[in-house]
């Protein structure tokens, strides 16, 4: 799998388009992004089935991503990643795709891409079977038929999500009569000609009470009324080969849709008042329900930092003054792509200088309110290639 092995350029200057799809393009000065890349799953290879490919990223940017290979920067006919899609091949001899995928940051711009190549060899003349029932929600354990099963040809099951083929997955199993499961699971399900190959896949989610496919995180503290700030950890994700998440917001919106969301890396934030939402994340078994945390601190956060000059293009060096520090309060800076409470940051001391193109993060702290706001100005120096591009995740 080819992970970020080519840097895509960012140009910060002036938007000059906006493809179909509202797909971005910035023009000016080039500066090389260090947005993260995202991540494809499953990585590529040969197939018997046709793929469920699901594409994340570690700070829930949007994501565009094309199938042909192209570069998603710059093809106008990207798509805006919006959940998983497969790769069904179709043809009766191999059907290769190549998938490129770059997440992009209003801020800093284009991440580098990743691509991975999937062969696929199905067939568009043998049916796919027919799942009964066809999944749901039930209150106890379910009996599965598997129909539209064509003569002499042979239909493999899973019941764990993996792709229904023996050299694909161990647990696949060839279909003799009705089984029955007696707790969550996820059914693939595909037909298998030995003179046409592999049928599509059919894939069918039971959820039956008293069991999960993924189990929800959990929020410590769970909610309350403190006197002052509250540092606060997400546990019970799962870790799993598949590559489990979790991803929360602290404004009470959904994590599974909200643009707010953020990608929880198991490092713990501090929070004042406010609602934080957490959901897992599968790759396979797709979302957990929602664990939410009310918070009500009476001492209030401190007030958001200035940054001094506001950012913007510039000929020359710039020296950056922090201000609206409260006395007794400290602020954090950063400029290199990461100003986490309990990580890398700088503490502000003084004016500094900018030589080249940073993308400039602060927020204001002290012991009983948390965190501020965070503030952020984009400087972008003529002739600098340096990134451009950082987060800092105190969620004030």
């Amino acid at each position: 799998m080819l992970i970020g092995k080519r840097f895509k350029w960012l140009y910060p200057l002036v938007m000059v388009a906006t493809l179909a799809l509202g797909l971005p393009v910035l023009a000016g000065t080039a500066a090389a992004s260090s947005v993260p890349a995202p991540y494809i799953q499953p990585p590529g290879g040969n197939f018997d089935v046709p793929m469920g490919v699901t594409i994340t990223d570690a700070i829930n940017d949007p994501i565009y991503y094309t199938t042909d290979g192209s570069d998603p920067e710059t093809n106008n006919t990207a798509i805006l990643y919006s959940g998983a899609f497969t790769l069904a091949g179709g043809f009766t001899v191999s059907h290769s795709e190549t998938v490129s995928a770059a997440a992009y940051d209003q801020a800093a711009g284009w991440s580098s891409v990743t691509s991975d190549a999937f062969t696929i060899y199905t067939s568009s003349t043998v049916p796919a079977p027919t799942l009964s029932p066809d999944g749901g929600s039930f209150a106890s354990a379910q009996t599965v038929t598997i129909t539209g099963i064509p003569a002499g040809d042979t239909c493999y099951y899973t019941t764990d999500g993996s792709d229904p083929s023996p050299t694909e997955s161990s647990s696949a199993v060839p279909y003799t009569a009705p089984f029955t499961i007696s707790q969550s699971e996820k059914i693939e399900a595909a037909n298998y000609s030995p003179s046409d190959g592999y049928s599509g896949v059919t894939v069918a989610t039971f959820n039956i009470a008293g069991s999960v496919l993924v189990p929800a995180p959990t929020i410590t503290p769970d909610g309350g009324s403190f006197a002052t700030a509250q540092v606060v950890a997400i546990g019970n994700i799962p870790v799993t080969p598949d590559e489990d998440t979790c991803y929360y917001t602290t404004d009470g919106s959904d994590p599974e849709t909200s643009s707010t969301a953020q990608f929880y890396g198991r490092q713990a934030f501090q929070v004042g008042t406010g609602t934080v939402k957490a959901a897992n994340y599968d790759f396979k078994y797709g979302w957990s329900s929602v664990t939410s945390a009310t918070f009500n601190v009476s001492t209030p956060p401190p007030p958001v930092p200035s940054i001094s000059p506001d950012g913007g293009s510039f000929t020359g060096a710039q020296t950056v003054t922090i201000g609206n520090i409260p006395s007794g309060d400290i602020c954090y800076y950063n400029t290199d792509g990461n100003c986490n409470p309990d990580e890398d940051r700088i503490l502000y001391t003084g004016p500094f200088t900018l030589s080249q193109s940073e993308t400039v993060n602060a927020a204001n702290y002290n012991q009983t309110g948390g965190w501020s706001a965070v503030t952020r100005d984009n400087f972008v120096i003529s002739g600098s290639s340096t990134p451009s591009s950082l987060t800092i995740t105190p969620n004030g």
